[in-house]
Parts: structure tokens; sequence; C-alpha cells
């Protein structure tokens, strides 16, 4: 309930909300059907696949290089640009998808009253994300939403750490000068 959420909020000295499905929805059923809606705005047919398996593959390669549990988004571009045929510009089809990736997404308003709630009580509020897109852009779509004040956002593509296996909060633990367990 709130008023627990709102207590708990009270005795904490760091609070940490997840991005996706949390904070943000979407307004799509599901995050690949954006890459149909890209396909047709490019006319690449299949890129859904297309771009579904280039995000296999870089993380295969960023896993096997550097042990990074996932690629970030230039490295899924790098990918899609080696190994498709289709004559066109990769920078303007992700440029296309970061501007989807905004245009679909809508604040949680139950959590954005929570979020203001312990903004007031002047707590230092983070984000976490296992996400193939960079931490500053993750902060340009929380502040449009109505997340201004959010303190500082840990997402895999930049820490190279996945909340999957809970290393990703390890460093916001350390970060954050707080202990993790």
């Amino acid at each position: 309930t709130k008023a627990l959420l709102k207590k708990k909020i009270q005795e904490a000295s760091l609070i940490s909300f997840d991005i996706f499905d949390t904070l943000l929805f979407r307004k799509t059923n599901t995050p690949e059907t954006g890459f149909d809606l890209m396909g047709k705005h490019f006319g690449i047919h299949g890129f859904r696949k297309l771009r579904m398996d280039a995000q296999n593959e870089a993380s295969a390669r960023a896993y096997a290089a550097l042990r990074y549990p996932h690629a970030d988004m230039d490295q899924v571009y790098e990918v899609l640009s080696e190994h498709t045929e289709v004559p066109v510009d990769w920078m303007e089809v992700k440029a296309f998808e970061i501007q989807m990736e905004r245009d679909a997404l809508v604040a949680n308003r139950e959590l954005l009253e929570i979020f203001q709630y312990a903004k007031t009580l002047g707590k230092r509020v983070v984000a976490t994300s296992d996400m193939y897109l960079f931490a500053a852009t993750l902060q340009e779509y929380l502040q449009e939403k109505g997340f201004e004040d959010i303190d500082h956002v840990y997402c895999s593509a930049d820490e190279h750490k996945a909340k999957f296996n809970r290393d990703l909060f390890e460093v916001l633990g350390e970060k954050e000068q707080i202990p993790y367990e």
C-alpha cells in the first residue's frame, strides 16, 4: 500500500527504483513492437528479427571480449551495420529507435507520486536498469515524464554490470556508500 511504502521511504537513506515497467510504462504491447514499426518506417523487411539477433550477437561479443553482461546501443548498431546489407543509414535508424522509445513511454502516475514524496523528504532517489540505452538517455526520458530530480541513473550499458546477477546493485551500493547484502 502507499502508506506502507511512504513509511519505508521515511526510514530509508536512499531510494532506488527500476525504470521500465516500474517508473515508466510503454504504450506498446511489447518493447519489440517498436522494431516492427521501425521496419515499416524504413522499409526493412524482418527488422524485428534483425534487431533482436543483432542485440544477441552484440551481447555475446561483449561478454566474450570484456565479460560485460549486455551490449549497449552502439554495439548493437555496429553489429547491424556489419551484417545487414540493407541500404540504410544505421545512425538514422538508431536515432529513430531512441526517439520511438521516448515517444512510447508514459509515467507510472502512482510511482511518480511516491517519487515526489521521497524528494519532498529530501531523500536521494536513484534508478536502475538493465538496458542497452545509456544512463544519460534514460535520465532524459525520466525527466521528460516528470521524474525531474532523479539523483542518478545506474544502467548496465554504462556500468557493464547487470541486475539479474545482482552486480549492478553492488555497484550502486559502492558508489552510494551504503551497505549491500
